[in-house]
């Protein structure tokens, strides 16, 4: 079979080349690139404080989740870091990132079922602020990486295999990572072997009637199985 002459062949390649660049500028993001993430190591566990406090069910009001603790596992993305120095939003000191000092203020509508138990017409999520303080190995500021403040949206209570969390996500606003998308994960503790010594539990069994039961008290505190992780990071592409 001939082949094509060079001018058509020329064309043909050209054509090929432009079509892989278009498809490959029109690819979805696959997976996040994470810009800075803390996996905490254990320790000292903080208390996630509910203020005000939250309701038991069926009763409904406005609940807060308020948090201050210390985290490390943190890792940087130094080369990324740097490469923002000229925008303001860098920092040429990206690998000494080990900690975080975060603080949660967020705040809701509902009970204290946080949709675990069942769905609440008139809830709505927690939102809020969620900051972070980077600190080095030994727990000095690093004044070159400036504060993250982000927007942070608390999509209830969630439950698997392996526990309970409160997951949140949403977007820095403000500092280190501008732009990017934050993603928070608090586990949640819940004494299974003793639930009505738990504060959860007491809460959670207010729509009970069953006769013996403990009464219900508003949700002041909730234990935490472990200190929370943090991912900063933009959507890569293939």
């Amino acid at each position: 079979m001939p082949s094509a002459p060079p001018l058509l062949r020329s064309r043909i390649l050209r054509s090929t080349l432009f079509c892989s660049l278009v498809a490959g500028a029109l690819a979805l993001p696959t997976s996040s690139g994470a810009v800075v993430f803390c996996t905490p190591t254990a320790g000292a566990v903080p208390i996630l404080k509910v203020s005000p406090a939250a309701l038991p069910p069926p009763a409904n009001g406005k609940y807060g989740f308020k948090l201050k603790t210390t985290i490390d596992g943190c890792v940087a993305d130094a080369a990324t870091l740097n490469a923002w120095v000229p925008s303001n939003y860098g920092t040429a000191d990206g690998g000494l990132i080990a900690q975080a000092e975060l603080q949660l203020s967020v705040a809701g509508y509902g009970n204290c079922g946080f949709g675990v138990l069942s769905a609440n017409p008139a809830a709505y999520l927690a939102t809020g602020t969620m900051k972070l303080k980077w600190l080095d190995a030994a727990g000095d500021t690093i004044k070159s990486a400036k504060p993250t403040s982000a927007y942070v949206r608390i999509s209830g209570i969630t439950g698997s295999g392996d526990g309970f969390f409160a997951i949140g996500n949403g977007v820095v606003t403000k500092g280190l990572g501008v732009g990017a998308n934050v993603n928070l994960t608090i586990p949640i503790e819940m004494n299974l072997a003793d639930p009505f010594a738990d504060p959860w539990a007491l809460c959670l069994i207010g729509g009970s009637t069953f006769p013996g039961l403990p009464a219900a008290t508003p949700l002041k505190q909730l234990p935490l199985k472990a200190r929370p992780s943090v991912s900063i990071g933009f959507p890569s592409f293939p």
